[in-house]
């Protein structure tokens, strides 16, 4: 899911000119543009409230900062580490 938000947040960028440090949408939007782009839509991430929580973990994790109410800077990637497929992850499942 965070991944498909930042994905979202990367082609909405791109197709409003907008540069990373400063990308202008709402939770609708980013919404309404993962289920465009998957061509349905798509249960729970249709709903801007979803959305929300993903940023909010966004947030958390130092990915995005909001500098407004609809305005937020891509900061950093996530290390691999942290995420579902990484590193710790895995040696998790193999012990």
């Amino acid at each position: 899911m965070i991944n498909v938000v930042i994905n979202a947040l990367l082609i909405i960028a791109k197709e409003k000119r907008q540069r990373l440090d400063n990308i202008e949408c709402t939770h609708a939007e980013i919404s309404k543009r993962i289920c465009s782009y998957w061509g349905q839509t798509v249960r729970f991430m249709h709903d801007p409230r979803t959305t929300s929580t993903a940023m909010r973990i966004l947030k958390e994790l130092g990915v995005i900062i909001q500098k407004g109410s609809k305005t937020y800077e891509l900061n950093k990637l996530v290390h691999p580490e942290f995420l579902p497929w990484g590193k710790r992850q895995a040696q998790l499942l193999y012990k």
